[in-house]
Formats: structure tokens, C-alpha cells, sequence
């Protein structure tokens, strides 16, 4: 949203996909990406403590899982380098 900070985007979104309200949150990585028809960046950020219950809110599915198990999903190229930072923390 216009004016919002990247903390209050963050907070935001997820209380509206998941239906949780962020506490506390700490940077993991910043990632740039070319698909070639457009270009991403992606400012991921680590949630450390939330109220609530995750939820798919929009009707995604939704998996709690060790970041080691994240290779077994499918994400999009933009995302590989956020499951080997999980991977490595």
C-alpha cells in the first residue's frame, strides 16, 4: 500500500493469507530475480513470534515443515535461494 512500511506490508499480509498477527520479525534475505517477462524482489523477512492459529485464510493449502523438507516442494526459481538460507540458519 502507498506509504506503508515494509513491516507494516509484512504484518499485513499475513494477518489477511493466514490470519495471524506478527509480533517480532528479523531480515533472512533480500532476493532480485529475472523471469525474463518480469522481475521480482522479494525482501523475506524470518517471523520469530506471531498470535494466532496459521490458516490458509484464501483457501491455500498450508504445511508445517523442517526447512529440510522444503526441497521436496515445488517453488517458484526466486525462492530456491529463501529454502537454502532456511537450510542453512
Amino acid at each position: 500500500e502507498p506509504g506503508e512500511t515494509l513491516e507494516r506490508a509484512l504484518a499485513r499480509e499475513l494477518k489477511e493469507e493466514l490470519g495471524v498477527i506478527v509480533k517480532t520479525t528479523e531480515p533472512l534475505i533480500e532476493i532480485r530475480h529475472d523471469y525474463g517477462d518480469r522481475k521480482v524482489r522479494l525482501d523475506v523477512h524470518r517471523v520469530l513470534a506471531w498470535l494466532g492459529e496459521a490458516k490458509g485464510m484464501e483457501g491455500q493449502p498450508l504445511a508445517w515443515t523442517l526447512p529440510s523438507a522444503l526441497e521436496d516442494f515445488d517453488f517458484p526459481a526466486a525462492n530456491v535461494p529463501i529454502v537454502e538460507k532456511l537450510n542453512s540458519i
